[in-house]
């Protein structure tokens, strides 16, 4: 019942998609379309997390590879894909990551993997180890709503951060 919306990402200067943000969405059989925030924290609490995640990436991953083989205008598009804090804190959870992004066909080159700033402030070295061994894979990494939590800018100078999603407060 899980699917996913893609949200383009476009250069405001060229109107060209640049990439897209994948994002899931739940098509409940009684409640209608459910949106992340409606059962997300849900999945975190029962540990269900881990195969949404799992699920959310491995297909993202392989939609766009499909879009970049088969439409021209796609070639070099990206695709982003949020990571819940519970998947950073899993050891099963990363190797499963390590293991989409090590599908050649993924081309995790073209692969954003975003977390809150939050999903860092309880453990920020491992954080930054885990965010390491994910980007030998290629991936860049982004961080979603900065501002949002406490990391100081001497923190995300250490952060080996490729995009900083600035929090709609600002």
């Amino acid at each position: 019942q899980l699917m996913l919306d893609y949200q383009p990402v476009a250069d405001l200067r060229t109107g060209e998609v640049l990439g897209v943000e994948a994002l899931v969405r739940w098509q409940h059989p009684t409640l209608g379309l459910l949106a992340p925030g409606d059962f997300i924290a849900l999945a975190e609490e029962t540990g269900d997390i881990d195969a949404v995640g799992a699920w959310v990436l491995d297909t993202a991953t392989r939609q766009g590879a499909a879009w970049r083989h088969t439409l021209d205008h796609c070639a070099d598009l990206w695709i982003a894909v949020n990571l819940s804090p519970f998947q950073l804190a899993n050891p099963h959870s990363v190797t499963t990551i390590q293991h989409i992004l090590a599908d050649p066909t993924v081309q995790a080159d073209h692969v954003v993997l975003e977390i809150t700033e939050t999903a860092l402030t309880s453990d920020i070295e491992g954080g930054i180890a885990i965010l390491n061994t994910l980007k030998r894979f290629g991936v860049r990494i982004a961080i979603d709503d900065f501002g949002s939590g406490y990391s100081s800018l001497s923190t995300l100078a250490r952060l080996p951060v490729d995009i900083l999603k600035i929090d709609r407060s600002f």
